[in-house]
């Protein structure tokens, strides 16, 4: 009976130490596969985010590309505007001259003398009718010119409206 209780006692100390010998060996086996698993997926990414960069520099560089095109629109469009607007203002009647003319963003400012009130109206009729003024207005007209001449200030807004784009107007 003692030899009995001596092996209970060896047992009892025996098995728990191989249990958790055996439980160590697995949860080792088991942190081993993960950690394979977890290279091949870092070598499996490391491609994917080469692609990933190079897509976002394509992308990058198109957005680049697509921003020099607006802009080189934008500027074709404003040169032909531009010659259109000059070609306009060189339209003015007789009687009338053109001291100075200035735009800022899309507000254009014309001041001149003007032989008679009627020349004056006449020039506004006449820069009303180009597809590149909105808004024309006679900012001031007075008899301060000397000579006889009358001093005026005209604004507009400079730009096409959406029925110009189209071909309506």
């Amino acid at each position: 009976m003692k030899k009995r209780r001596i092996l209970y006692a060896v047992a009892a100390l025996v098995v728990p130490l191989v249990v958790m010998a055996a439980g160590r060996w697995y949860v080792l086996a088991e942190l081993r596969k993960q950690e394979a698993r977890n290279a091949y997926l870092a070598s499996q990414t490391a491609p994917l985010d080469e692609k990933l960069g190079e897509l976002m520099e394509i992308s990058r560089v198109k957005e680049q590309l697509l921003a020099r095109m607006f802009l080189i629109e934008t500027l074709s469009e404003a040169r032909g505007d531009m010659i259109s607007l000059m070609s306009d203002l060189s339209l003015v009647p007789r009687g009338i001259t053109l001291e100075r003319v200035m735009s800022v963003d899309r507000d254009l400012s014309i001041w001149g003398k003007a032989s008679s009130p009627r020349h004056i109206s006449a020039t506004l009729r006449q820069l009303a009718k180009s597809p590149l003024l909105n808004e024309m207005r006679l900012a001031a007209g007075d008899a301060g010119g000397g000579k006889g001449l009358r001093v005026f200030t005209m604004t507009a807004r400079v730009g096409r409206t959406d029925t110009d784009t189209d071909g309506t107007h």
